[in-house]
């Protein structure tokens, strides 16, 4: 373990934009399937605006429990229904690994 704290923190930020990297060009060749059409894309676009959309239309009405859990239940549902497709379209572990590392940031 003292050996992970030596390493810079930069190396970690090469490593993170080397395997994007990757993933970028193993989609474009068709290597792995990234995104699969405009819906996967717009799955993954509701990832991150959603909670943006709940936020500005229900304000402070937030703080209620019963809201953030069924917000939380939302996003759930919705990563696990991205995680599902992108292992169908890859069928593979490692594939559908750097599948998914690559689709969320971007």
């Amino acid at each position: 373990m003292e050996y992970l704290k030596t390493i810079p923190n930069e190396y970690y930020i090469y490593g993170s934009i080397g395997i994007l990297l990757l993933g970028i060009i193993l989609g474009f060749t068709k290597t792995i399937t990234v995104y699969r059409d405009f819906a996967d894309l717009t799955k993954v676009f509701m990832l991150v605006l959603a909670p943006l959309g709940l936020f500005y239309v229900l304000g402070d009405k937030i703080d209620n429990r019963i809201l953030q859990n069924i917000f939380f239940g939302i996003e759930g549902l919705l990563l696990l229904w991205i995680i599902v497709t992108t292992f169908i379209d890859n069928r593979n572990i490692f594939k559908t690994l750097l599948a998914l590392i690559t689709k969320i940031p971007l």
